[in-house]
């Protein structure tokens, strides 16, 4: 009866693993696919390709190539043995993550009727996960581009004593009191 019950509980806590990753893994598509939506939706009114048709195909190009990142970053820690997530640090240019995705997320803040003001040194290297980086900053910075239409999103870039910190300001709805404590949870909204 004991060993039932062990094996059940392994049963269902990788059940939760594999909900969870699916989970996951349609959150992180979302802003990417909806991307490249916007950019065949663009081409599909236009009826000559112009320059700047060009670089809306090759913007969605480039979310489709960070959703593929993505997916197969998230299938890699889910087909570990420990299902641990693996941070692989090299020396990143934080400044050229986020001019990279504010450009691309500029379709968002366009629709929103946004601006978008970057402060940042002209390259600040650090050493991390760009991958992981990359996403985080991303949900974040769309986040905040979603949630303050009609206005100006700041995003800054500064170090201090060997420490560096990304800053998203805006006027968005903001978090609720009681939301706080689960601010870490993962996929609470």
């Amino acid at each position: 009866k004991e060993e039932a019950a062990r094996r059940l509980g392994e049963i269902v806590k990788v059940d939760r693993l594999k909900n969870d990753f699916l989970s996951v893994a349609q959150h992180q598509l979302r802003t990417p696919l909806s991307g490249v939506k916007w950019a065949l939706e663009t081409v599909k009114t236009d009826t000559t390709l112009t320059s700047d048709t060009i670089s809306l195909i090759d913007a969605g190009l480039e979310r489709v190539k960070d959703s593929i990142s993505i997916i197969n970053n998230m299938l890699k820690t889910v087909e570990g043995e420990n299902g641990t997530l693996t941070i692989v640090k090299e020396p990143t240019d934080i400044v050229g993550i986020v001019q990279t995705l504010i450009a691309e997320l500029n379709f968002i803040a366009l629709k929103k009727n946004s601006k978008v003001i970057f402060t940042s040194p002209s390259s600040l290297m650090i050493f991390a996960d760009r991958n992981k980086l990359k996403a985080a900053l991303n949900n974040v910075i769309d986040n905040s581009i979603k949630y303050s239409p009609n206005s100006t999103i700041n995003v800054s870039i500064e170090e201090n004593e060997g420490n560096v910190s990304v800053i998203v300001k805006d006027n968005g709805i903001g978090i609720a009191p009681d939301d706080v404590p689960f601010v870490f949870e993962r996929l609470h909204r």
